[in-house]
């Protein structure tokens, strides 16, 4: 009897099930509840509300306010900003940079993963996974979420313990 395998993978929609051809064909045969009751579950997701993002917010530009910010002048190319650190940096570093810089661009005071990403690409600085590295800023709490627009777009900015971060690569 031979093997028949089909993978599932929720953060990506992948599917996965292995055993007898028998056994993944009456799978296959319920897949749509199977698909129904994980949407119902990602549907189900917590929402975080307005207030608790203006609240982080404004905790941090208290914050920032505390942290003297004079010494990461972006008033410069890109480049030249990074001249300004530290060689050797890993991909948080760049990513911390990068995002630093393109959210003191926007007039909003934040950034996108894409604008960064972008930005990274554009100064041929290669990082494995900018989106990955950006998330694990924010569960060191160096980057945080100001506002979400729909399921994925998403504005952050760097908190004041980021802007610590990057003063401890400086030059």
């Amino acid at each position: 009897m031979e093997n028949a395998k089909v993978k599932i993978n929720v953060q990506t929609g992948d599917i996965e099930l292995e055993g007898t051809e028998k056994f993944v064909t009456e799978q296959m045969n319920d897949l749509e509840t199977t698909v129904d009751i994980i949407a119902q579950l990602l549907k189900n997701e917590p929402e975080t509300s307005v207030e608790e993002f203006e609240e982080r917010k404004e905790q941090e530009q208290e914050k920032l306010a505390k942290v003297e910010e004079n010494t990461l002048d972006t008033n410069c190319p890109m480049g030249e900003f990074y001249q300004k650190f530290k060689e050797g940096l890993n991909d948080l570093d760049k990513a911390l940079i990068t995002a630093y810089f393109i959210q003191k661009q926007n007039p909003d005071n934040e950034f996108k993963t894409r604008e960064v990403s972008e930005a990274l690409k554009e100064h041929g600085i290669k990082l494995t996974n900018p989106s990955t590295s950006l998330n694990r800023l924010s569960d060191k709490k160096y980057i945080f979420l100001t506002r979400k627009e729909g399921k994925k777009l998403k504005y952050q900015r760097v908190s004041a313990d980021g802007v610590e971060c990057l003063k401890t690569l400086l030059r």
